[in-house]
């Protein structure tokens, strides 16, 4: 939602001929619909959103309301790296949780910085019917939630 990696996006995006399967929508995700601003952190990789006054304001949409708007008949994967935000964005993604089932990967540091844990969002995947399986890079550590198999689901009802 940064307009300079927004701009490196599209780039990108256009340079591995993917024009036909990826839209560029320079909008914000949260667990509400709103407004937010870009607090930096000097990289621009670290940047996180705000709530505030500041000087780049950005819209924020739930993924259910975008994937409602967008009229969206398939969803697969959803891959969240919001520098704390991650719990919250999946908040807004409930319908698309529930209708789509797509793998899950998101990032579990920061969270504390939006209320949220990782053990939270843990219950709330399973709430939802998901496993999760630990990813640690090495820059960061991540959770990859996938629909519980028939197995694991009969082992969590033990």
């Amino acid at each position: 939602i940064q307009p300079a990696i927004t701009d490196i996006l599209r780039r990108n995006v256009v340079r591995n001929g993917l024009r036909e399967v990826v839209t560029v929508v320079p909008m914000g995700c949260f667990s509400s619909d709103g407004e937010a601003v870009i607090e930096p952190h000097g990289d621009p990789g670290a940047a996180r959103i705000a709530f505030g006054p500041g000087e780049l304001r950005v819209p924020l949409m739930t993924l259910d309301r975008y994937a409602e708007t967008a009229a969206l008949d398939r969803l697969d994967l959803i891959l969240v790296d919001a520098e704390g935000a991650d719990f919250e964005i999946l908040k807004g993604a409930s319908a698309v949780l529930s209708k789509f089932r797509p793998i899950v990967l998101a990032e579990v540091h920061h969270l504390e910085a939006f209320g949220g844990s990782e053990e939270g969002l843990r219950r709330f995947m399973a709430q939802f019917g998901y496993v999760a399986r630990e990813l640690q890079g090495v820059y960061s550590r991540d959770l990859l939630f996938t629909a519980a198999t028939p197995k694991e689901t009969a082992v969590a009802g033990d």
